[in-house]
């Protein structure tokens, strides 16, 4: 039987007038990858909102979960259970871990299929408590009763002896597909990989599902004209003048955006360059700043480099501060600096200097007063420097 793809247009609907999922048969599938807890991505209240109000032949459930909390995981057990007693099987695929609590939710399948690469742990229930001894006892036989509840679980689904059950409870037990497999846990072990399944449909279930459906009508049919109008067209324009029109502006977006694209790549550019401009005159700023101030004696040499790194950061902060810094001058400058000072030194170097060649009688009896002169200042630095 051929089905006319125009039947199922835009313009048209189409009401089915019967359970399709029903008619199909297809197998519903949940994934629970997570934390088990009441707030964490694992729960009895969203897997049985997810399943609300369906009817189920085949549920497969594919986890990875690390386990989580004790009572909301029976809440998960206990849930699968009331489904499989309604008339659903259940097929739990393990697709990476699934270890603790989640160990025993899986128990609730028919069949326990396990990736080639993944694993299952199991180990006893513990307990964080606090308080007085009376306190402890209570948080430990409580999780002894847990304990005996999911080794009892773990017995009835393996027919493995209580002693050795007991044994994979006392630690972190990990078990891979073939020794799961081997233990009685795991029923069959698949490739390592995920993959779908897709129902087999008759030709006669197609056919059926064809007849129910019912054409009707489209309440807001959008007419060509409208279109035409839409792109300032005249209504009377015609299939093929709309869709050249529509080409038209469909190039005329992708121009723009490429143009946009083009003028966004350049303001980037023009940003850098002016970055990179302003960064270098900040630089040849603070070098004329600090060779100004090397020059003037206000820095060292050593100190230059440290100077340039906070000018280059703040100039106008390393200004001022420069600004108020006096000239340094060593001992010896100053020493200069201050004799330059002495108004007498040229008297006392020259009194110093004919003491040195003998001429000082010579230059008594030639300028007697310029003698008294050069050397009463001469006497007057002895007396200074006392």
């Amino acid at each position: 039987m051929n089905y006319p793809i125009s039947d199922f247009s835009d313009v048209v609907r189409f009401r089915s007038t019967v359970n399709i999922a029903a008619l199909i048969n297809m197998r519903h599938t949940i994934t629970l990858y997570g934390g088990i807890g009441h707030y964490d991505e694992i729960n009895a209240s969203s897997v049985a909102a997810q399943l609300r109000g369906k009817t189920l032949k085949e549920l497969e459930v594919r986890v990875h979960s690390g386990g989580g909390d004790v009572f909301e995981g029976f809440a998960l057990y206990n849930y699968f259970q009331s489904l499989k007693a309604a008339g659903t099987r259940i097929t739990f695929y393990v697709d990476g871990l699934a270890a603790s609590m989640m160990s025993f939710v899986i128990l609730a399948g028919d069949e326990i299929r396990m990736a080639g690469n993944s694993m299952i742990m199991v180990h006893a229930p513990s307990v964080m408590a606090r308080g007085n001894a009376a306190k402890l006892r209570e948080a430990a036989l409580l999780v002894e009763k847990i304990q005996e509840m999911m080794q009892a679980g773990y017995q009835q689904l393996t027919g493995k002896p209580a002693a050795e059950v007991a044994e994979w409870l006392k630690k972190d037990t990990f078990f891979t597909p073939a020794e799961a497999k081997q233990a009685g846990i795991a029923t069959q072990i698949t490739a390592a990989v995920m993959t779908a399944t897709l129902p087999e449909l008759s030709a006669a279930t197609l056919e059926s599902v064809y007849a129910s459906f019912t054409p009707i009508s489209n309440p807001n049919p959008i007419s060509m004209k409208a279109i035409a109008t839409l792109l300032d067209l005249s209504a009377e324009a015609s299939e093929e003048t709309i869709m050249a029109k529509v080409r038209e502006l469909r190039s005329q977006l992708v121009t723009a955006t490429a143009n946009a694209a083009t003028l966004e790549t350049r303001a980037t550019t023009a940003e850098a360059t002016l970055l990179e401009m302003q960064a270098a005159g900040k630089k040849q700023a603070a070098g004329l700043l600090v060779q100004s101030a090397l020059e003037a004696g206000k820095i060292t040499a050593a100190q230059k480099d440290q100077f340039q790194k906070l000018a280059e950061m703040d100039y106008d902060s390393t200004a001022f501060v420069m600004d108020s810094m006096s000239g340094f001058k060593s001992i010896t400058a100053q020493i200069t600096a201050s004799a330059a000072e002495d108004p007498n030194k040229a008297l006392v170097d020259e009194y110093v200097k004919r003491h040195k060649e003998g001429t000082l009688a010579k230059l008594k009896a030639s300028n007697e007063a310029h003698f008294k002169a050069i050397q009463a200042a001469y006497l007057e630095n002895l007396k200074a420097n006392a």
